[in-house]
């Protein structure tokens, strides 16, 4: 990996950080999104599935790393022991103690659009309410395209058992997005998806009174 210099860096206590990590991992069974790290002057601030948890310590700078949901489920046996450990933002790097993990470097902490233990349908409810710009700065798009993913095989699975009434993937598709809009799904609805992929819903009516 290519050194980069350090933009923030701080102390913490071990087992302060390993409590965080711990209880988090418990709560957050189902998560989708990565984790922040933010480094700033109340010491070290974690982020993750609608928790935040501060662990105090002294460093300098400030900065923020956003941490694979993978590697946060197996970063807690990196800070075992006792004493303190050092955590740094380097680059595309975060760093804790003398591991060097792979992170997103931002320059703001990103705002948090999942509740603890999330539903898959809450991630993607979010791909109709949220624009792709939001997505992209929570650091959750890549959920959100999983999401996404399923609904289509998922469609596509619903159209074969409906295939008799002349219902295709599109149409269950179509009526799932409407209703996770908040339309309910009860009129007619047009669905668009854009050259980004954001979802515009169109009642039926108004397109034949245009």
């Amino acid at each position: 990996m290519i050194p980069y210099r350090v933009n923030a860096e701080v102390e913490v206590n071990r087992a302060g950080l390993r409590d965080s990590l711990q209880r988090m991992a418990t709560l957050a069974t189902n998560v989708s999104g990565p984790a922040a790290w933010s480094i700033g002057g109340d010491g070290l601030t974690l982020s993750w599935a609608g928790m935040t948890d501060t662990v105090a310590g002294a460093g300098r700078g400030t900065a923020v790393a956003l941490l694979h949901r993978d590697l946060m489920r197996r970063i807690e046996r990196i800070v075992s022991g006792g004493g303190t450990i050092r955590v740094a933002i380097a680059g595309e790097a975060l760093q804790v103690g003398p591991t060097s993990l792979t992170c997103e470097r931002r320059d703001t902490t990103p705002p948090q659009l999942l509740a603890m233990n999330a539903r898959p349908v809450d991630v993607l409810r979010l791909h109709v309410t949220q624009t792709p710009e939001t997505l992209e700065h929570a650091g959750i798009r890549e959920a959100v395209d999983e999401a996404r993913q399923s609904l289509q095989r998922s469609s596509a699975a619903a159209a074969k058992a409906l295939a008799w009434l002349d219902v295709g993937a599109e149409d269950v598709q179509a009526w799932i997005l409407g209703r996770l809009a908040g339309t309910g799904g009860a009129r007619p609805q047009i669905v668009v998806v854009d050259g980004a992929g954001q979802v515009a819903l169109f009642d039926e009516g108004a397109r034949e009174r245009s």
